[in-house]
């Protein structure tokens, strides 16, 4: 609820988000390489913890991007209706690092991934799938037609090479 007395602030170890009256979604779980915050209505003000950095400005449609072992933020115009689909069970990658596509499915699926060759860390995808409706086995399917991935599913792990 809108109260401009009691300001609406998020705070990790990577951002500082300062709520200007808004929609938006942040992600950024303490294992992930990167902190993501999308805008779909209203302003939001970021603060980056990790180097001392202007205060950026989000305004709708827009991103930010932190790389935690960089430690930068980069903004990027985008349509945040996408990066909210995980609220509908929507998962949407765009040019998304395979890493974080790893940790999605992770947390989507309960699964473990591991990989078998480190050079698929730097691949990035883009992709939609519902998780009603699909099942890990064909997001895997989906990821080994870009023939820059394998996998082989065992009892209790997925590898990647």
């Amino acid at each position: 609820e809108r109260n401009e007395k009691l300001p609406f602030h998020v705070q990790t170890p990577s951002l500082s988000v300062r709520v200007l009256g808004t929609k938006f979604n942040f992600r950024d779980y303490p294992n992930d390489e990167e902190a993501v915050v999308s805008l779909l209505e209203g302003k939001v003000a970021l603060g980056n913890r990790l180097r001392a950095e202007a205060e950026m400005i989000l305004l709708p449609d827009e991103q930010v991007t932190l790389d935690k072992a960089e430690g930068c933020m980069k903004k990027e115009s985008t349509k945040v209706k996408n990066s909210l689909g995980w609220t509908s069970g929507r998962l949407f990658f765009d040019e998304m690092p395979l890493p974080e596509v790893v940790k999605i499915l992770e947390r989507s699926y309960d699964v473990h991934i591991i990989f078998a060759t480190d050079s698929l860390r730097n691949l990035r995808f883009y992709g939609s799938f519902s998780r009603d409706e699909q099942g890990i086995n064909e997001i895997l399917q989906a990821l080994g037609k870009t023939g820059k991935v394998r996998y082989k599913q065992g009892s209790k792990e997925i590898t990647l090479y």
